[in-house]
Protein backbone atom coordinates (compact mmCIF):
# COMPACT_ATOMS: atom_id res chain seq x y z
CA UNK A 1 0.00 0.00 0.00
CA UNK A 2 1.16 3.50 -0.71
CA UNK A 3 2.31 5.60 2.05
CA UNK A 4 -0.26 8.47 2.98
CA UNK A 5 3.08 11.14 2.12
CA UNK A 6 3.67 9.43 -1.58
CA UNK A 7 0.05 9.80 -2.17
CA UNK A 8 0.31 13.63 -1.51
CA UNK A 9 3.11 14.03 -3.55
CA UNK A 10 1.55 11.92 -6.34
CA UNK A 11 -1.40 14.85 -5.81
CA UNK A 12 1.06 17.41 -5.88
CA UNK A 13 2.58 16.45 -9.51
CA UNK A 14 -0.55 15.75 -10.74
CA UNK A 15 -2.26 19.06 -9.70
CA UNK A 16 1.08 20.61 -11.69
CA UNK A 17 0.86 18.72 -14.45
CA UNK A 18 -3.08 19.64 -14.90
CA UNK A 19 -3.14 23.34 -14.16
CA UNK A 20 0.02 24.44 -15.24
CA UNK A 21 -0.99 26.87 -17.91
CA UNK A 22 -2.82 29.06 -15.26
CA UNK A 23 -0.36 29.17 -12.31
CA UNK A 24 0.29 32.85 -11.55
CA UNK A 25 2.59 33.56 -8.72
CA UNK A 26 4.67 37.02 -8.50
CA UNK A 27 7.52 37.76 -6.30
CA UNK A 28 8.94 40.84 -5.25
CA UNK A 29 12.19 41.83 -2.73
CA UNK A 30 11.71 45.45 -0.46
CA UNK A 31 14.61 47.01 1.35
CA UNK A 32 14.11 49.04 4.19
CA UNK A 33 16.24 52.04 5.98
CA UNK A 34 17.18 49.81 8.92
CA UNK A 35 18.94 47.56 6.63
CA UNK A 36 15.93 44.81 7.07
CA UNK A 37 15.34 42.98 3.43
CA UNK A 38 11.70 41.80 3.13
CA UNK A 39 10.92 39.35 0.50
CA UNK A 40 7.77 38.32 -0.10
CA UNK A 41 4.81 36.47 -2.71
CA UNK A 42 1.70 35.48 -3.46
CA UNK A 43 0.43 31.97 -4.48
CA UNK A 44 -1.50 31.00 -7.05
CA UNK A 45 -3.53 27.68 -8.00
CA UNK A 46 -6.64 26.19 -9.02
CA UNK A 47 -6.83 23.27 -6.88
CA UNK A 48 -6.28 23.75 -3.17
CA UNK A 49 -2.83 22.98 -2.17
CA UNK A 50 -3.49 22.06 1.28
CA UNK A 51 -0.78 24.28 2.79
CA UNK A 52 0.39 24.64 5.92
CA UNK A 53 3.28 26.40 7.64
CA UNK A 54 6.02 24.16 8.22
CA UNK A 55 8.99 24.31 10.68
CA UNK A 56 11.97 21.90 10.00
CA UNK A 57 14.16 22.33 12.72
CA UNK A 58 18.10 21.65 12.73
CA UNK A 59 19.28 18.46 12.67
CA UNK A 60 16.58 17.30 10.57
CA UNK A 61 17.76 14.43 7.99
CA UNK A 62 16.31 14.12 4.14
CA UNK A 63 17.24 11.72 0.67
CA UNK A 64 16.70 13.31 -2.26
CA UNK A 65 14.18 11.62 -5.01
CA UNK A 66 15.05 10.58 -7.85
CA UNK A 67 13.09 9.03 -10.93
CA UNK A 68 9.68 7.40 -10.06
CA UNK A 69 9.97 8.19 -6.39
CA UNK A 70 12.89 6.79 -5.60
CA UNK A 71 14.59 8.29 -2.38
CA UNK A 72 17.90 7.37 -3.40
CA UNK A 73 19.51 10.65 -4.26
CA UNK A 74 20.92 13.35 -2.67
CA UNK A 75 21.61 12.68 1.18
CA UNK A 76 21.73 15.53 3.76
CA UNK A 77 21.11 16.94 7.02
CA UNK A 78 20.17 20.24 8.00
CA UNK A 79 22.30 22.92 9.37
CA UNK A 80 20.29 26.23 9.79
CA UNK A 81 16.62 25.54 10.92
CA UNK A 82 13.72 26.91 8.49
CA UNK A 83 10.20 28.41 8.16
CA UNK A 84 7.92 28.52 5.50
CA UNK A 85 5.02 27.18 3.70
CA UNK A 86 4.40 23.70 2.60
CA UNK A 87 2.01 21.86 0.60
CA UNK A 88 -0.13 18.58 0.69
CA UNK A 89 1.59 18.16 4.27
CA UNK A 90 5.36 17.45 2.72
CA UNK A 91 8.37 17.61 4.68
CA UNK A 92 9.75 20.27 1.80
CA UNK A 93 8.92 23.98 1.62
CA UNK A 94 7.52 25.86 -1.29
CA UNK A 95 8.19 29.03 -0.17
CA UNK A 96 10.44 30.65 3.30
CA UNK A 97 13.11 31.42 5.43
CA UNK A 98 15.74 30.11 7.32
CA UNK A 99 17.52 31.40 10.56
CA UNK A 100 20.91 32.63 8.34
CA UNK A 101 18.20 35.63 7.10
CA UNK A 102 18.06 33.03 3.62
CA UNK A 103 14.95 33.14 1.93
CA UNK A 104 13.81 30.72 -1.11
CA UNK A 105 10.42 30.81 -3.33
CA UNK A 106 9.32 28.35 -6.33
CA UNK A 107 7.79 29.34 -9.32
CA UNK A 108 6.16 27.47 -11.69
CA UNK A 109 7.99 27.69 -15.33
CA UNK A 110 6.00 25.52 -17.92
CA UNK A 111 7.57 25.38 -21.21
CA UNK A 112 11.11 26.45 -20.43
CA UNK A 113 12.42 24.23 -17.42
CA UNK A 114 14.53 20.78 -18.25
CA UNK A 115 16.60 19.33 -16.03
CA UNK A 116 19.47 17.40 -16.26
CA UNK A 117 19.70 13.80 -16.85
CA UNK A 118 19.61 11.25 -14.31
CA UNK A 119 22.78 9.18 -14.28
CA UNK A 120 24.76 6.40 -12.14
CA UNK A 121 27.33 9.21 -11.85
CA UNK A 122 25.49 11.94 -10.33
CA UNK A 123 22.84 10.07 -9.02
CA UNK A 124 24.01 10.90 -5.12
CA UNK A 125 23.71 14.46 -5.80
CA UNK A 126 20.56 14.20 -7.47
CA UNK A 127 17.08 15.60 -6.08
CA UNK A 128 13.51 16.29 -7.42
CA UNK A 129 12.73 19.94 -8.19
CA UNK A 130 9.95 20.48 -4.94
CA UNK A 131 13.22 19.36 -2.92
CA UNK A 132 15.86 22.14 -3.81
CA UNK A 133 14.12 24.73 -1.18
CA UNK A 134 14.83 22.58 1.70
CA UNK A 135 18.42 21.60 0.59
CA UNK A 136 19.75 24.99 -0.51
CA UNK A 137 17.61 27.10 2.80
CA UNK A 138 18.80 24.07 5.06
CA UNK A 139 22.75 24.46 3.82
CA UNK A 140 23.10 27.66 3.34
CA UNK A 141 23.32 31.10 4.73
CA UNK A 142 23.62 33.75 1.75
CA UNK A 143 22.95 33.87 -1.96
CA UNK A 144 27.12 33.69 -2.63
CA UNK A 145 26.77 30.02 -0.44
CA UNK A 146 23.94 28.98 -2.91
CA UNK A 147 25.60 30.11 -5.77
CA UNK A 148 28.45 28.02 -5.21
CA UNK A 149 26.50 24.95 -2.95
CA UNK A 150 24.13 24.59 -6.80
CA UNK A 151 27.33 22.77 -7.79
CA UNK A 152 26.84 20.31 -5.31
CA UNK A 153 23.22 19.27 -6.23
CA UNK A 154 21.79 17.97 -9.10
CA UNK A 155 17.90 18.92 -9.88
CA UNK A 156 16.39 16.01 -11.73
CA UNK A 157 12.94 15.28 -14.16
CA UNK A 158 12.18 12.74 -10.77
CA UNK A 159 8.09 11.86 -10.70
CA UNK A 160 6.06 9.83 -8.68
CA UNK A 161 4.33 7.80 -11.70
CA UNK A 162 5.40 6.55 -15.26
CA UNK A 163 3.64 9.13 -17.22
CA UNK A 164 3.51 11.70 -14.75
CA UNK A 165 4.24 15.23 -15.61
CA UNK A 166 7.43 16.38 -13.50
CA UNK A 167 7.18 19.72 -12.08
CA UNK A 168 8.53 22.37 -14.16
CA UNK A 169 10.15 25.33 -11.75
CA UNK A 170 12.40 28.04 -11.26
CA UNK A 171 13.30 29.75 -7.94
CA UNK A 172 14.25 32.88 -6.28
CA UNK A 173 16.64 33.38 -3.68
CA UNK A 174 17.38 36.71 -1.63
CA UNK A 175 19.38 37.31 1.11
CA UNK A 176 19.38 39.67 4.83
CA UNK A 177 22.11 42.17 2.33
CA UNK A 178 19.70 42.43 -0.41
CA UNK A 179 21.15 39.70 -3.04
CA UNK A 180 18.98 38.27 -4.95
CA UNK A 181 19.39 35.29 -7.48
CA UNK A 182 17.20 33.57 -10.37
CA UNK A 183 17.85 29.80 -10.37
CA UNK A 184 16.55 28.57 -13.80
CA UNK A 185 17.58 24.93 -15.78
CA UNK A 186 16.40 25.44 -19.26
CA UNK A 187 18.09 22.60 -21.98
CA UNK A 188 19.05 20.63 -19.40
CA UNK A 189 21.77 22.90 -18.02
CA UNK A 190 21.91 25.46 -15.30
CA UNK A 191 21.68 29.27 -15.66
CA UNK A 192 21.66 31.40 -12.64
CA UNK A 193 20.82 35.38 -12.88
CA UNK A 194 22.37 37.99 -10.39
CA UNK A 195 18.61 39.61 -10.01
CA UNK A 196 19.27 43.22 -8.92
CA UNK A 197 15.34 44.26 -8.85
CA UNK A 198 14.65 41.29 -7.00
CA UNK A 199 11.43 40.18 -8.97
CA UNK A 200 10.01 36.99 -10.39
CA UNK A 201 6.93 36.08 -11.95
CA UNK A 202 7.16 33.04 -14.78
CA UNK A 203 7.75 32.13 -18.32
CA UNK A 204 9.56 33.00 -20.60
CA UNK A 205 13.24 33.28 -19.15
CA UNK A 206 14.54 36.25 -16.17
CA UNK A 207 16.73 37.39 -19.07
CA UNK A 208 13.54 38.10 -21.35
CA UNK A 209 11.42 39.68 -18.81
CA UNK A 210 14.51 42.09 -18.18
CA UNK A 211 14.81 42.44 -21.95
CA UNK A 212 10.87 42.94 -21.82
CA UNK A 213 11.38 46.19 -19.46
CA UNK A 214 12.85 48.17 -22.66
CA UNK A 215 9.11 48.47 -23.67
CA UNK A 216 7.76 50.56 -20.73
CA UNK A 217 10.53 52.85 -20.01
CA UNK A 218 8.05 55.97 -20.70
CA UNK A 219 6.40 54.93 -17.28
CA UNK A 220 6.72 57.18 -14.68
CA UNK A 221 5.24 58.07 -11.10
CA UNK A 222 5.00 61.17 -12.05
CA UNK A 223 1.52 62.69 -13.70
CA UNK A 224 2.33 63.88 -17.21
CA UNK A 225 1.63 67.95 -17.82
CA UNK A 226 -0.91 69.21 -20.20
CA UNK A 227 -0.01 68.96 -23.86
CA UNK A 228 -0.71 72.05 -26.20
CA UNK A 229 -2.02 71.17 -29.10
CA UNK A 230 -3.49 73.78 -31.40
CA UNK A 231 -3.46 76.40 -28.56
CA UNK A 232 -6.32 73.83 -26.75
CA UNK A 233 -4.35 72.32 -23.64
CA UNK A 234 -5.05 68.92 -23.52
CA UNK A 235 -5.01 67.25 -20.16
CA UNK A 236 -5.52 63.85 -18.68
CA UNK A 237 -8.84 62.57 -16.41
CA UNK A 238 -6.77 62.42 -12.98
CA UNK A 239 -3.92 61.57 -10.95
CA UNK A 240 -1.68 58.45 -12.95
CA UNK A 241 -1.56 59.85 -15.66
CA UNK A 242 2.47 58.92 -15.95
CA UNK A 243 1.53 55.23 -15.59
CA UNK A 244 -0.92 54.98 -18.98
CA UNK A 245 0.28 51.96 -20.66
CA UNK A 246 0.97 49.92 -17.69
CA UNK A 247 -0.01 46.26 -18.04
CA UNK A 248 -2.99 45.42 -16.02
CA UNK A 249 -3.40 41.49 -17.21
CA UNK A 250 -2.24 38.58 -14.77
CA UNK A 251 -0.06 36.91 -17.42
CA UNK A 252 3.38 36.63 -16.20
CA UNK A 253 5.29 39.38 -18.60
CA UNK A 254 2.73 41.96 -17.57
CA UNK A 255 3.44 40.85 -14.21
CA UNK A 256 6.61 41.73 -13.93
CA UNK A 257 6.84 44.92 -15.24
CA UNK A 258 3.84 45.81 -12.62
CA UNK A 259 6.05 44.33 -9.72
CA UNK A 260 9.33 46.41 -10.97
CA UNK A 261 7.02 49.87 -11.65
CA UNK A 262 5.58 49.31 -7.96
CA UNK A 263 8.70 47.96 -6.03
CA UNK A 264 10.62 50.26 -7.86
CA UNK A 265 8.15 53.42 -6.65
CA UNK A 266 7.81 52.60 -3.18
CA UNK A 267 8.48 55.19 -0.67
CA UNK A 268 11.35 53.75 0.90
CA UNK A 269 10.11 52.33 4.59
CA UNK A 270 11.82 52.76 7.77
CA UNK A 271 11.66 49.49 9.41
CA UNK A 272 11.29 45.78 7.81
CA UNK A 273 8.33 45.37 10.31
CA UNK A 274 6.56 48.60 8.07
CA UNK A 275 8.11 47.02 4.62
CA UNK A 276 6.50 43.53 5.24
CA UNK A 277 3.00 45.32 5.06
CA UNK A 278 4.41 47.92 2.71
CA UNK A 279 5.10 44.10 0.79
CA UNK A 280 1.39 42.96 1.64
CA UNK A 281 -0.12 46.18 -0.07
CA UNK A 282 1.98 46.02 -2.79
CA UNK A 283 1.10 42.29 -3.49
CA UNK A 284 -2.75 43.60 -3.11
CA UNK A 285 -2.41 44.94 -6.72
CA UNK A 286 -1.62 40.98 -7.89
CA UNK A 287 -4.44 39.29 -5.82
CA UNK A 288 -6.63 37.13 -8.08
CA UNK A 289 -9.94 36.61 -6.89
CA UNK A 290 -11.99 33.48 -7.84
CA UNK A 291 -13.27 33.40 -11.56
CA UNK A 292 -11.07 36.03 -12.89
CA UNK A 293 -8.94 33.81 -14.53
CA UNK A 294 -10.00 30.58 -15.75
CA UNK A 295 -8.52 27.56 -18.10
CA UNK A 296 -10.72 25.63 -20.12
CA UNK A 297 -10.13 21.93 -21.32
CA UNK A 298 -12.67 20.04 -22.40
CA UNK A 299 -15.85 19.84 -20.38
CA UNK A 300 -13.72 21.10 -17.28
CA UNK A 301 -12.83 24.47 -16.08
CA UNK A 302 -9.97 25.38 -13.94
CA UNK A 303 -10.28 28.31 -11.63
CA UNK A 304 -7.10 30.47 -10.85
CA UNK A 305 -7.00 32.14 -7.74
CA UNK A 306 -4.96 33.90 -4.62
CA UNK A 307 -4.76 31.08 -2.23
CA UNK A 308 -1.67 32.88 0.15
CA UNK A 309 0.37 35.63 0.37
CA UNK A 310 4.06 35.18 2.47
CA UNK A 311 6.33 37.85 3.54
CA UNK A 312 9.46 37.41 5.35
CA UNK A 313 11.71 39.66 6.93
CA UNK A 314 15.13 38.19 7.06
CA UNK A 315 17.07 40.99 9.47
CA UNK A 316 14.57 39.34 12.27
CA UNK A 317 13.60 35.97 10.35
CA UNK A 318 9.79 35.99 11.03
CA UNK A 319 7.71 34.46 8.35
CA UNK A 320 4.18 36.71 7.55
CA UNK A 321 1.28 35.29 5.81
CA UNK A 322 -2.42 35.53 5.05
CA UNK A 323 -4.97 33.35 3.04
CA UNK A 324 -7.38 34.06 0.46
CA UNK A 325 -10.07 33.10 3.02
CA UNK A 326 -8.32 34.26 6.18
CA UNK A 327 -6.81 37.94 6.15
CA UNK A 328 -5.58 38.18 9.22
CA UNK A 329 -1.75 38.70 9.05
CA UNK A 330 -0.20 36.13 10.94
CA UNK A 331 3.55 35.38 11.44
CA UNK A 332 5.78 32.48 12.86
CA UNK A 333 8.77 33.75 14.84
CA UNK A 334 11.84 31.71 13.64
CA UNK A 335 14.37 32.36 16.87
CA UNK A 336 11.91 31.77 19.23
CA UNK A 337 10.71 28.22 18.42
CA UNK A 338 10.74 25.82 20.70
CA UNK A 339 14.43 24.50 20.82
CA UNK A 340 13.23 20.99 21.87
CA UNK A 341 11.27 20.36 18.47
CA UNK A 342 13.24 17.83 16.88
CA UNK A 343 11.01 16.45 13.60
CA UNK A 344 9.11 18.39 11.13
CA UNK A 345 6.21 20.18 12.22
CA UNK A 346 2.99 21.92 11.02
CA UNK A 347 0.77 24.37 11.68
CA UNK A 348 -2.57 26.07 10.18
CA UNK A 349 -1.80 29.01 8.22
CA UNK A 350 -4.63 31.16 10.21
CA UNK A 351 -2.87 31.27 14.01
CA UNK A 352 1.08 32.61 14.98
CA UNK A 353 3.58 30.19 15.54
CA UNK A 354 6.30 31.12 17.85
CA UNK A 355 6.86 32.32 21.82
CA UNK A 356 6.08 36.13 20.54
CA UNK A 357 2.97 37.11 19.36
CA UNK A 358 2.37 39.03 15.68
CA UNK A 359 2.83 42.67 15.44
Amino acid sequence: MASKRTTRMCALVTLIGLTGSVLACTGIRIKAKDDAVVSARTMEFAQDLESTIIYIPKGVNYVGTTKLGEQNGKKWDVKYAIAGVSGFHLPHILDGINTQGLSFGLFYFPNYAEYPALTKQNQDKSLAPWELGTYLLSRNASVDEVLADLKNVNVVSASWKEGMEVPACHYIVHDKTGKSLVIEYVNGKLTTYDNKLGVITNAPTFDWHMTNLSNYVNLSVNNVPPVDFSETDISGFGQGTGMLGLPGDFTPPSRFVRAVVFTQASVPTLSGEEGIFHAFHILNQFDIPKGAVRNKSGNNTQIEYTQWTAAGNLKEKKYYYHTYYHRDVHQIDLMNMDQNIKKVEWYPMTQDVGKSSAS
